[in-house]
């Protein structure tokens, strides 16, 4: 016993509410209540060219999300660039530029556009991981192939495996003020020397008037300044040499990753320096010689040690073939994750090599750690040794790419910035793991939808092993949720389809987005579940619908049309619903049951279709009753088909006899319609038949008239016509144009050949000569020589078709028309009205011409003919 309504709704509004906590994702909800709490400054470096720049993302701002079941919010802040390391030529500014983007909290992802002058407009994909204190930054799109990760840190200071390739915020206060006190003393010199040139005018003006006590003040006041002169000047001179001394120390850093002895010795030269200096203020010459000796000593070494650097460099040049099995070992890492020669995608997927979790696995460090003497030796190893090996490693740019990858420094690619980049893949790797955990375990659709969507750059930075992983673990788990929620979904709907519109809606499940998610297995099983939950309520309500009149043998007709209605209203279900056993039996039945009803009436329909007396009726007998579909699978159909086939055939035949009309001619003679219509002046059929013949070929031309061609030619006319009128005046041409010029052109000028006797006395001889020069020119557009060439062609008519002749020029016959239809088959117009409407004229043509060789010129038929030819042509 089924329940009472009010149970049975209260039972479907508690299975939907359950259904509608399933399908959202309460994440979602409480993130569309509470923006999500980022930290506001975040600090790292990047390369750009051959120096670092200190980057500074600020997140201004983020906007809260209006409505609910949002899980992205709109983010602004700045990048600001700043060169880390002192170049010592000018105080530099930092770039600041405008950010602007979106936060996808639920993945730890973030997504922004920047504009930098003079490189460009840049996309960049950044994730988050851990407790959110790091943040790996990928660029997409084009500047992903060689613009390398990095990554930042939370707060307003580099991490501290970055703060040595970078100057402190305190050297370079240290040196701005340093340099700030060189320019003041600059400026104090300059004024004293202003002073010192106008004392020497007033001590000149002094000596010249004779005035003795102002000679003598003012000389002391010259001796005065020029002390301080000398005191500034050597107070310049130690500001200069400490100056450059901290700008060498800062530079020796640099030098002491590639080369630690030689920057040894070269701090050695600085710190020597600093004591002869001190020396030479103290007027100490014995010191300042025994200084003197240790800097020689110590440039020798420098020499040395120089040399022996530009020899390791030119040996690295010489290829080998003894590359180190450790390297070997590393570089195979290419292929076991899936990438290879012909797939790097830029540097970013070779940085792959130096992400600490896949280098420490050879060399028990990571580029920020190692030795800079094991570093230089596995760069000269990877450039002297491995280059001849015939892998994937070894072809093209790979071992120079990566070999740089151990430089000091380089420009696009050195051990730091390799270094940055590996640590951001493995952060961005450490993402990817944290996030698939969450979206897999929690089974989130939106969760898998977000990093499906805004995950690509940081994914495809990956081995493509790793990718490729990632993508399907996505597919797997968006298709798992899918198929969960439209299974819960499947059975509501199917548990309230007892009605015509509950089965449409439940059809319509399979046209929804989560569909096209699921895997080929999950879909197959999904399909299988689908058609289980339907085949009950779908076989009662069709059979339940089935009308019964539509079973009525004793009334066939009824019977059919009471099918066609039911088959027609329910048609929607069929398809969806194709494969449950419900739909397949009960069609089953029903087209066998109408195949017999339709053979019951197969004779009288037959008899039916007989009698029509026109196309529209034959084409449109029989849709009350037959469905579009029946009809090839109906053998009563078919057999009814050849029936309406033949009787169309003979109503065409009949239509054409009756357009043919009275006359000589009938409808087998070639142009039968056009030349009866001349002998009986039906200047009606000649209309219609000329119009049929003109209108396809001015449609074809419509092109041509709307090139701007009449616009040009107008012009060159000198503006005495317009260009709209003769565009007019040439599409009203083509739209009226006659068969009959054709045909009266070549009665004129076949009539000689054909029915010499009928030209009568006097025929005319016309001589027509055609000239023309054949001009070779060189490459320049020179002539180099003209050839005249001309053709004389003869033509007899008779004197009475003299005025006709002007008119009409060279007229076309039938085999030129027959050459013209077929150049046109050429060109695409193998179809349609234009092709039709030459073989017409074709017809036409060929017909007068039997017409002439059958009939005699002096004729009524011929004679009938020439005159309407004639008159309709003098017309045209």
């Amino acid at each position: 016993m089924n329940p009472p309504f009010h149970k049975r709704e209260r039972s479907s509004l508690v299975v939907f509410l359950v259904f509608w906590c399933l399908l959202v994702d309460p994440q979602v909800l409480f993130a569309a209540l509470h923006p999500p709490a980022f930290e506001k400054i975040w600090t790292g470096l990047q390369q750009e060219g051959k120096q670092f720049n200190r980057v500074t993302f600020t997140i201004d701002s983020i906007s809260p999300v209006e409505g609910a079941g949002g899980i992205s919010y709109p983010l602004q802040g700045t990048l600001s660039f700043e060169p880390a390391q002192l170049q010592g030529r000018r105080r530099t500014v930092p770039q600041t530029v405008a950010v602007q983007g979106r936060i996808y909290p639920a993945i730890n992802l973030l997504r922004f556009e920047y504009n930098q002058p003079r490189r460009g407009k840049f996309a960049v994909t950044a994730v988050l991981v851990g407790e959110r204190d790091k943040m790996a930054l990928i660029y997409e799109g084009r500047a992903g192939t060689n613009m390398l990760p990095f990554y930042l840190v939370r707060g307003e200071s580099l991490p501290p495996e970055l703060a040595p390739f970078a100057t402190s915020q305190d050297d370079t206060a240290k040196y701005w003020k340093a340099q700030d006190a060189m320019q003041a003393s600059v400026q104090a010199l300059q004024e004293k020397a202003l002073a010192y040139q106008v004392l020497n005018n007033r001590l000149r003006a002094a000596t010249r008037a004779g005035d003795t006590a102002a000679v003598g003040q003012i000389r002391e006041e010259i001796q005065a300044l020029q002390q301080e002169l000398r005191a500034t000047r050597e107070q310049q001179h130690v500001l200069q040499l400490r100056q450059r001394r901290q700008v060498e120390a800062l530079r020796l850093e640099q030098r002491a990753r590639e080369n630690p002895e030689l920057a040894r010795v070269e701090r050695q030269l600085l710190s020597l320096q600093d004591e002869i200096l001190t020396a030479s203020q103290a007027k100490d010459r014995s010191r300042l010689q025994a200084l003197s000796q240790q800097v020689q000593a110590l440039k020798q070494q420098q020499i040395r040690l120089q040399t022996r650097q530009v020899q390791a460099r030119s040996a690295a040049r010489t290829a080998g073939s003894n590359c180190p099995e450790i390297v070997l070992n590393w570089a195979s890492e290419l292929e076991k994750n899936g990438a290879s020669a012909g797939s790097f995608k830029g540097l970013t997927q070779l940085i792959n090599l130096f992400r600490p979790s896949v280098f420490r696995l050879y060399f028990a460090a990571d580029l920020f750690s190692m030795d800079a003497g094991q570093r230089n030796a596995l760069g000269m190893a990877l450039q002297r040794d491995c280059t001849r090996l015939n892998t994937d490693f070894s072809r093209g740019a790979n071992i120079t790419s990566v070999a740089k990858g151990f430089a000091a420094q380089g420009h696009g690619l050195n051990f730091i910035s390799a270094a940055i980049g590996g640590e951001a893949l493995d952060l961005v790797d450490q993402w990817l793991q944290e996030t698939l955990e969450s979206v897999v375990v929690g089974g989130r659709l939106a969760g898998v939808e977000a990093l499906a969507a805004q995950g690509q750059a940081p994914m495809r930075a990956l081995w493509p092993r790793e990718t490729q992983k990632a993508k399907n673990t996505l597919t797997r788990v968006a298709s798992q949720v899918a198929r969960d929620e439209l299974t819960a979904k499947i059975d509501i709907l199917a548990a309230g389809s007892g009605t015509l519109e509950g089965l449409r809606k439940l059809a319509r499940v399979k046209k929804e987005a989560g569909w096209k998610k699921l895997t080929p297995a999950d879909a197959d099983h999904l399909t299988r579940h689908f058609h289980q939950a339907a085949n009950a309520p779908l076989g009662r309500y069709l059979n339940d619908s089935f009308p019964a009149s539509a079973n009525n043998l004793s009334t066939p007709r009824r019977a059919l049309q009471a099918g066609k209605q039911w088959y027609l209203k329910n048609s929607d279900l069929f398809s969806p619903f194709a494969e449950t056993d419900g739909v397949q039996q009960l069609l089953q039945r029903f087209w066998e049951q109408r195949e017999r009803m339709l053979t019951l009436l197969l004779p009288k329909m037959q008899k039916e279709v007989a009698e029509l007396e026109s196309m529209a009726a034959v084409d449109q007998w029989g849709t009350n009753l037959i469905l579009p579909e029946e009809r090839s699978r109906s053998r009563a159909l078919q057999q009814l088909g050849r029936v309406q086939a033949k009787r169309k055939a003979i109503l065409k035949q009949q239509a054409f006899a009756a357009r043919v009309g009275d006359g000589p001619f009938k409808a087998e003679h070639p142009g039968a319609v056009y030349l009866n219509a001349l002998y009986r002046n039906d200047w009606k059929t000649i209309r219609e038949e000329d119009r049929s013949f003109a209108l396809p070929i001015a449609r074809m031309m419509q092109p041509m008239n709307d090139s701007g061609i009449y616009e040009l030619m107008a012009m060159f006319s000198g503006g005495q016509v317009q260009g709209k009128q003769l565009k007019n005046y040439m599409q009203r041409k083509m739209e009226t144009a006659s068969m009959a010029t054709s045909l009266a052109g070549f009665y004129v000028l076949s009539l000689a050949s054909l029915a010499p006797q009928c030209l009568g006395e006097n025929p005319i001889q016309i001589e027509r000569i055609k000239e023309w020069d054949e001009v070779l020119v060189n490459g320049y557009g020179v002539e180099l020589s003209r050839i005249p060439h001309s053709e004389t062609t003869y033509y007899t008519i008779a004197r009475r078709h003299r005025y006709i002749f002007d008119r009409v020029k060279d007229p076309a016959n039938a085999e030129s028309l027959k050459f013209v239809n077929s150049l046109l088959g050429q060109f695409g117009v193998r179809k349609g009205g234009v092709r039709t409407s030459l073989s017409t004229l074709s017809e036409n043509l060929r017909g007068l011409r039997m017409a002439m060789q059958h009939y005699p010129c002096n004729g009524e038929v011929m004679q009938q003919i020439e005159a309407a030819l004639l008159k309709k042509a003098a017309e045209d």
